[in-house]
């Protein structure tokens, strides 16, 4: 199941109740996670990981993010 995917069937069940917001693709590597980045600091075991910013609430500001390990 796609991110895509997920989020239809959220906004199909909670319509515009649902804060959270799909980043575009062309954005998704870019401020958020270099403030991520940031935060965990450069000894963090995740620090040199392929890290993108899959979504973002617009209630609170939280951001989920993707990794991949490879």
């Amino acid at each position: 199941m796609t991110a895509e995917e997920v989020f239809c069937g959220l906004y199909d069940k909670y319509g515009k109740a649902l804060t959270w917001h799909m980043i575009p693709l062309s954005q998704s590597n870019g401020a958020l996670v270099e403030e991520l980045k940031k935060e965990i600091g450069n000894n963090h075991f995740l620090y040199n990981s392929k890290i993108w910013a899959v979504a973002k609430c617009e209630r609170n500001g939280g951001v989920t993010y993707g990794l991949s390990f490879l």
